[in-house]
């Protein structure tokens, strides 16, 4: 397990704010990747959110999600994916603090196996 793996899982399993299947789960967080975004990021975010092309409830998690990542543009975080029985969780971490600072549910279709 790499260095980046075991932060994330452990802030998964220490994040109160996520359901108890994902904290139960955090060993089986699939995609563990540092990554870094920039400006033009959160402006794709904003011009999404504007345009509301998927709908309401699309226009929301985009809220949600620049409101979490703001503050991080230039600075690295981790992501990765645990998926439990009725969907997908999509989890961004602060390696630093090591604490989750951000989380999506995507649930799945009835044809979708997780």
């Amino acid at each position: 397990m790499s260095e980046d793996e075991a932060i994330l899982i452990g802030a998964i399993r220490n994040a109160e704010s996520l359901p108890s299947a994902v904290r139960e789960r955090a060993e089986s967080v699939r995609s563990c990747e540092r990554c870094t975004f920039d400006a033009s990021y959160l402006d794709l975010l904003r011009e999404q959110i504007d345009i509301a092309a998927r709908g309401p409830e699309w226009t929301e998690i985009l809220t949600r999600r620049l409101a979490a990542l703001s503050c991080y543009p230039g600075l690295p975080t981790l992501r990765g994916t645990i998926s439990t029985e009725t969907g997908v969780h999509l989890i961004r971490v602060d390696p630093e603090i090591r604490q989750v600072i951000h989380h999506e549910f995507h649930e799945s279709t009835s044809d979708e196996k997780f």
